[in-house]
């Protein structure tokens, strides 16, 4: 048997009914779709935590940092209460829920003197992480601009696959329960500007 009649009988024995049939392409193709469309919802659930974040950033910007007093969201008129409410309400408007281990809001109230952040508060929502800007990142953010206040909303999100498949979600992030999904957002914040 010459070179051509082995490579014959190897197509021919590969062209056997069920053998790489239907079935195995099938499944490539469901997960193949499945992959994408969980690539395709967790980018809308990137952009729905953007919402999020610039909608309490947003606020922010009419309200005064020095003003605590412990209440809760319909009653309160405390900054990073109702920072952290109005954030939470439009994740939730969304369709975003909080509450996984991974998830949280952290506000902050930055004071910019002469190009460096002379003092900064954070208030995480859940306690569940700290803040990823740092100030040496927001100083050059706002690099060349005048002396200022400025609010800093931070919205951490763990998104779990909707379609459950744990392989894409093992690829991504092995460590975690999940694909994480993060949003800044800034705004300037007058009462918190030096000499205010």
């Amino acid at each position: 048997m010459d070179g051509r009649e082995k490579d014959a009988a190897l197509w021919e024995e590969r062209a056997e009914p069920g053998r790489d049939g239907p079935v195995a392409q099938l499944t490539v193709i469901l997960f193949l779709v499945g992959g994408m469309v969980d690539v395709v919802l967790y980018g809308l659930r990137v952009v729905k935590v953007n919402a999020g974040a610039r909608a309490g950033a947003r606020l922010a910007v009419d309200l005064d940092p020095t003003v605590r007093d412990g209440l809760g969201c319909t009653t309160t008129q405390d900054f990073y209460t109702l920072v952290q409410c109005i954030t939470d309400d439009t994740l939730k408007r969304e369709g975003v829920t909080l509450g996984g281990s991974q998830d949280d809001i952290l506000i902050s109230v930055v004071t910019i003197e002469g190009g460096a952040v002379t003092s900064r508060s954070m208030e995480p929502l859940f306690g569940n992480q700290t803040t990823r800007m740092t100030d040496p990142e927001i100083a050059a953010r706002v690099a060349g601009g005048p002396d200022a206040g400025i609010a800093v909303v931070e919205v951490f999100h763990n998104y779990i696959p909707f379609l459950g498949l744990r392989f894409i979600q093992g690829l991504l992030n092995p460590i975690q329960n999940g694909i994480p999904a993060y949003a800044m957002s800034m705004m300037p914040l007058p009462d918190a500007a030096p000499g205010s």
